[in-house]
């Protein structure tokens, strides 16, 4: 038997390995998170100050332009207003999927789209988080140093759904925050690295 048929298919597996290593990337990442209001059940506003956020998102490839993958991004903050603060930590738990341009380059332009859930965690003793379903969009895009290594910047749009007559932070049907309208609407500007496996 002919070895010439194994050692190129030894070959080829050797030359597909650096594509094989970009099937997995993961990209933490810092930004600024901003926007977002509720009211009391008096009417007073109150809006989440625009703070710090920061995360990560890990991304597997399904062809040479489409990426699907997880993110976790927590954003601590405060809901500022007439009365006194409080603290108020933001956290997303989202799934998403991109689409990639540029292949065959070192800069790539991508789309996001993020589904997933909003979690609001209250800096007050007594009462509980709150979980709300959440649909986003990014634009962004990466650039590669190396084989494993880039950046990547991003700009997205976070729509958090919420009843009308809802509220947050309730206790016994007592709600202490309502949210206005029937969402909420948060922005969110970003950076990080990206490692590619």
């Amino acid at each position: 038997m002919s070895r010439t048929p194994l050692l190129v298919l030894l070959a080829l597996a050797i030359g597909a390995a650096p594509a094989q290593a970009q099937t997995v990337q993961l990209a933490p990442f810092a930004g600024f998170q901003f926007g977002g209001s509720f009211v009391t059940p008096s009417g007073a506003g109150f809006s989440l100050q625009d703070s710090l956020d920061y995360g990560a998102g890990l991304d597997f490839g399904l062809s040479p332009s489409w990426r699907v993958g997880v993110l976790y991004s927590r954003q601590d903050s405060e809901l500022q207003g007439p009365g006194p603060s409080l603290d108020l930590s933001v956290e997303r738990l989202m799934a998403t999927l991109v689409e990639e341009r540029g292949e065959g380059t070192d800069a790539r332009f991508f789309g996001e789209l993020l589904v997933g859930v909003t979690r609001f965690v209250p800096g007050l003793g007594g009462y509980d988080t709150d979980s709300r379903f959440t649909l986003g969009v990014a634009l962004g895009l990466k650039r590669f140093f190396s084989e494993h290594v880039g950046v990547r910047g991003q700009v997205r749009g976070l729509y958090t759904f919420t009843e009308v007559d809802g509220g947050v932070f309730c206790v016994n049907g007592q709600c202490l925050f309502l949210f206005s309208g029937s969402g909420l609407w948060q922005g969110e500007l970003s950076a990080g690295v990206v490692i590619g496996f």
